[in-house]
């Protein structure tokens, strides 16, 4: 769409940063595969940019914020606007039980779960 001018305007585009615990990598290819379509097909008019980060093993023993801290210095280091950590520790979500799908972290500070 062009402007009052007739010039197109500035393409926007993010940065998503996937990290997972080594023995998941195979699951993330297979979700990063989809992930740039899907983000195109229902976000057009933004440029997706899906990157792997190195992954290493998440401690068993860790709360919730510490792992959403972890993600959001992964964020921060790598210069991605979002990330989708992937691990299979068992997340406590306190009285409602677990959270099935992880936290993710943008460098806004919010933390969204999804059910």
């Amino acid at each position: 769409m062009a402007d009052s001018e007739g010039t197109a305007p500035e393409s926007r585009s993010l940065r998503v940063g996937v990290e997972a615990e080594p023995q998941l990598h195979d699951l993330a290819e297979r979700i990063a595969d989809d992930l740039r379509d899907d983000l195109e097909r229902r976000f057009p008019e933004i440029a997706w940019r899906v990157e792997f980060g190195a992954g290493k093993p998440n401690d068993p023993q860790a709360r919730i914020a510490e792992l959403v801290q972890d993600a959001r210095q992964l964020l921060l280091e790598n210069g991605w606007d979002l990330i989708v950590c992937l691990t299979d520790i068992p997340l406590s979500g306190g009285a409602r039980g677990r959270i099935r799908l992880p936290a993710i972290a943008t460098d806004r500070r919010r933390c969204l779960n999804r059910r």
